[in-house]
């Protein structure tokens, strides 16, 4: 069976939230509205105790065709996207006390890959950055650029989107400008965005916005010589700076990848809980 035809959802039935207590207590879980999700932006304890979770979910589970057979058409040739359930933000509120939730849709656009500045990571957060699509009013579309959205009042958001009708978006990452202190303002930095540029034969772009003011755009951009696939998940990491050396033999082997991929019929990969796992796993370190 294909991953998508092992899961089954019930959309008649409610969504749980499960809280498990570090200390060894019993879990609580909490129904809410029916929902899936895959990717949370972040969670914390609130002042009176209860546990906000913000995430992109949409009302329903769909894996693409179940049906499919090994000489059917691949999904990107016959899915609708309009017709496909639209991952939204929301926030849900559990309180362990009283066992009482709530859930509220905050921002009404397509959103996904849904993240904040790391030094919030479990802490209170004012902004989460997002891919978003071009579409607005909760209607699912590829991703087309990156989403800003103020959860103190998510009216004030920001979105900024690839100019080019064949420009795709990937999954943005937020790099802490170099240098910025603790108690630095939270959009202190820039978001990393890859693009699949189609226009250019599938080759991508790296661009570079700054994270406190979005909606203008890329402030610098990496042109990249090869293919960068869409992927799960995308990380800044700030302690890696590969050598010229490095980079010139990590280009080395995507350059001779990217001449074997043309070889090749069919590109096969394996799908798992934690995400794709590339045929090619080389990196920069050669490993």
């Amino acid at each position: 069976m294909r991953a998508g035809e092992s899961i089954v959802f019930d959309e008649s039935k409610p969504t749980l939230l499960w809280l498990i207590p570090r200390n060894g207590g019993a879990p609580i879980s909490f129904p809410v509205s029916t929902h899936f999700s895959f990717h949370h932006a972040n969670a914390y304890e609130d002042e009176h105790g209860r546990v906000v979770l913000d995430s992109a979910s949409t009302p329903r589970l769909e894996l693409g065709s179940p049906s499919g057979t090994p000489d059917a058409p691949p999904l990107w040739e016959t899915v609708e996207y309009n017709t496909l359930p639209s991952a939204t933000l929301w926030r849900y509120t559990l309180d362990p006390a009283s066992g009482a939730s709530s859930a509220r849709e905050v921002f009404r656009r397509y959103v996904d890959f849904p993240s904040t500045h790391p030094r919030t990571s479990a802490q209170r957060h004012r902004w989460i950055y997002a891919a978003t699509g071009g579409e607005s009013g909760g209607i699912a579309s590829p991703f087309k650029g990156v989403a800003k959205i103020d959860m103190s009042d998510a009216a004030q958001h920001e979105v900024w989107l690839a100019p080019h009708g064949a420009q795709f978006a990937g999954e943005p990452a937020f790099a802490p400008r170099a240098g910025a202190s603790d108690s630095a303002a939270e959009d202190d930095g820039y978001v990393l965005l890859p693009l699949i540029d189609g226009a250019r034969g599938g080759r991508a772009t790296v661009c570079v916005l700054r994270a406190d003011d979005i909606a203008a755009g890329p402030i610098a951009r990496v042109e990249l010589d090869t293919y960068l696939p869409h992927g799960l998940h995308g990380a800044f990491v700030p302690d890696l700076a590969p050598s010229a050396d490095e980079i010139e033999r990590a280009t080395t082997l995507m350059k001779l990848y990217a001449r074997k991929s043309r070889e090749w019929n069919v590109v096969d990969g394996s799908f798992s809980g934690m995400g794709f796992k590339s045929l090619f796993q080389k990196g920069v370190d050669g490993r």
